[in-house]
């Protein structure tokens, strides 16, 4: 892989662990997990991860996952509807109008003749070649054979004694993967290794995704609070110490706006309640009653602004 001027990198399996190449040459992480080398940052935490991270904005990270490989792309937010190919917008062919989306519902022939499309020129993609066999094998040649038709699926026979496994293995999200590359490689291993690649990219992915936060929210005064967690769906609700009243709301959600539902809550002492109600009266109880509720209000928005600052921000 290079990007622009930089270095040439290959990532490789080699005796049971990932290597580095620089413009053919072994990289040696005796000393160092890193390198700052021409154009690109690299990166090598344990055998079985490598990162390269180019001056660019682009990376690649590559993990070794039940002994085969499997890469991730890394694009800034800027190179949206910029980059070509696999990794954006088609390449050289737009004649054809948008591309069709990609994912559920797509056939594996319209996700070859989709792909077939998006050939981008060879001098400016992010994958390349070095060595003389392998720019005389897929550099020189034309990038894409019209006349190859690939096996779109494979016949799971009764009689194939590695059918039964592959069923108890390729179970769930990404099985039909599971199952196609176990057939093609006669390989459980690689069968498992496509399933763990596929589920990993789906954890990335969901990862990835914003998260709506609603904040801290404290325990009200004279009060506990059950829950630490303050995104979307989580709920929080609260109790009063004895000898105290609970008003507002026992249970709030964190919903889709990023704020709390329902109202905040108070602790206030029996006593006083039963107090207020048996001698002032009912409108003058609630009255006084609403006079308290904001008194002890502007005293706990003090003390949760204080113990917010304490406080890790939303988990």
């Amino acid at each position: 892989m290079a990007a622009n001027s930089s270095d040439v990198f290959e990532v490789r399996l080699e005796a049971g662990r990932l290597q580095v190449l620089r413009n053919q040459k072994v990289l040696p992480f005796t000393e160092h997990r890193w390198m700052d080398l021409r154009g690109a940052f690299v990166f090598a935490p344990n055998p079985r991860h490598v990162s390269v991270m180019f001056s660019c904005g682009v990376g690649v990270e590559v993990h070794l996952n039940g002994g085969a490989l499997a890469a991730t792309v890394l694009l800034p937010a800027e190179f949206s509807n910029h980059s070509r190919g696999l990794l954006g917008l088609r390449g050289a062919d737009q004649s054809g109008g948008p591309t069709p989306p990609l994912g559920r519902g797509v056939s594996m022939e319209e996700m070859f003749a989709i792909g077939a499309t998006w050939n981008i020129s060879k001098t400016s993609s992010l994958f390349t070649y070095d060595s003389a066999h392998l720019l005389d094998s897929y550099y020189f040649p034309p990038s894409h054979d019209s006349s190859f038709v690939p096996a779109f699926t494979l016949p799971e026979r009764p009689d194939d004694p590695l059918v039964a496994d592959m069923r108890a293995l390729c179970v769930g999200e990404g099985a039909e993967f599971c199952k196609f590359d176990t057939l093609v490689t006669r390989s459980l291993e690689k069968g498992n290794a496509t399933l763990g690649a596929y589920r990993s990219h789906r954890g990335r992915m969901s990862a990835l995704e914003p998260v709506v936060s609603c904040g801290f929210l404290p325990a009200p005064t004279n009060g506990k609070k059950n829950g630490t967690r303050y995104l979307q769906g989580d709920a929080v609700s609260f109790s009063c110490d004895r000898g105290y009243l609970l008003f507002g709301s026992e249970e709030r959600t964190c919903v889709d706006e990023g704020a709390w539902s329902g109202q905040q809550t108070h602790c206030v002492r029996d006593d006083n309640v039963g107090f207020i109600l048996g001698t002032v009266g009912f409108v003058s109880a609630l009255v006084t009653m609403a006079i308290m509720i904001k008194l002890q209000t502007g005293k706990q928005n003090r003390e949760g602004e204080s113990r917010s600052d304490g406080d890790g921000g939303p988990s």
